[in-house]
């Protein structure tokens, strides 16, 4: 970071932490996978090929290799990040923000600072424990800007948390009018939530588009679990391969791969009816709909949206944490959305919110 009295406040971008323990986990799980089908291998020559201990490992090398592959994807784009970072910069002046080798036709975006609503790192400030790890910054602007946010990748300052302070100094305190009161709500909410799906956002609003992440969370161990079942079967004698038939192996594994397929069925009865939006935030209100119609939670009747985080597993994650926004309403049971469901980070959805409740997106 640089700066003299007269110019902008400059970071420049330097080669960020891709080997955090998300990072050396991910590394790790090809190594992992590699291991456990050679323990398949070893198996299969000290024992009989319907030993059901090779079952397992397989399932576990098969689970590995799935989750490897995830996790590669994710190493990709952490170092597609960092060999660019050398060529990024983020420069902080009096009236704007300024980010060059991120994205935009040119290379460059610009945000004025009157369009900045809030600053947010990714998790919760309290568990962050000092360590170094790849974590976004996401500055969060208001409907006038065009965009909902800008995801700053963890490449500037020291640690993301220390960029996200001077961000939030740079900008400062962000209020709206000292006597503003949220408008009365649409009488129709589902007519507003229609047309946002058609396109129409409404004045001073934002639409939080739905997100694609929940699919990761099927049930899919069950169709790894049919793949275990086949690739053993190919491993019997003539005789026991004989004696079991292809019709069970295959009818059981065809059963096994039906289940995250159903599963993806029955989760679209609950996804289609929202159009493809997940929020719709006016000056008034937070709209959702679901397959009983629109919920919505009035700023007037709002109180601070919060993130919950759980530990969780899937098949193709692993262990990872579920977050859920909370947006609680005086007098009334919350409203729990999973960011799996968000086409925004939680934290962007929830300082929308609460820009808007105080006024400060229309200023």
């Amino acid at each position: 970071m640089s700066a003299d009295d007269s110019g902008p406040e400059v970071y420049r971008g330097h080669f960020p932490p891709i080997f955090d323990l998300r990072g050396l986990a991910d590394a790790a799980l090809p190594v992992i996978a590699g291991l456990l089908f050679w323990a398949v291998a070893v198996r299969d020559e000290t024992a009989e090929a319907t030993d059901a201990a090779a079952l397992i490992l397989t399932v576990l090398a098969l689970l590995a290799a799935a989750q490897g592959v995830v996790g590669g994807v994710r190493l990709v784009g952490r170092f597609r990040v960092a060999a660019k970072a050398r060529h990024m910069r983020l420069s902080l002046d009096e009236e704007r923000l300024v980010v060059e080798g991120l994205g935009g036709p040119d290379g460059r975006v610009a945000i004025d600072r009157g369009d900045i609503l809030a600053i947010r790192e990714r998790g919760h400030w309290g568990g962050r424990g000092g360590r170094r790890r790849y974590s976004e910054v996401y500055v969060i602007t208001s409907p006038e800007a065009g965009r909902t946010h800008l995801t700053l990748p963890p490449v500037f300052a020291e640690s993301p948390g220390q960029l996200a302070e001077a961000l939030m100094r740079w900008r400062g305190p962000v209020q709206g009018p000292a006597d503003y009161a949220p408008p009365d709500p649409s009488r129709l909410a589902s007519r507003v939530y229609d047309d946002a799906a058609r396109g129409k956002t409404p004045d001073g609003g934002v639409v939080i588009r739905h997100g694609r992440g929940w699919l990761g969370r099927g049930p899919y161990v069950t169709a790894l679990l049919g793949l275990a079942l086949i690739l053993r079967w190919l491993r019997f004698d003539p005789e026991t391969a004989a004696l079991i038939g292809p019709e069970a192996v295959l009818s059981i594994a065809f059963g096994a791969i039906m289940v995250p397929i159903g599963w993806v069925v029955l989760s679209m009865r609950e996804v289609r009816p929202r159009k493809g939006l997940a929020l719709v935030i006016t000056p008034a209100e937070v709209l959702i709909r679901t397959r009983h119609g629109v919920l919505r939670a009035t700023f007037r009747n709002l109180e601070a949206p919060r993130i919950d985080e759980r530990p969780a597993w899937s098949a193709l994650f692993g262990l990872y944490t579920d977050r859920t926004l909370v947006i609680a309403r005086k007098g009334q049971p919350p409203i729990r959305y999973e960011e799996a469901f968000l086409g925004a980070p939680a934290e962007v959805a929830a300082a929308l919110m609460e820009a808007m409740k105080r006024g400060a997106g229309t200023v």
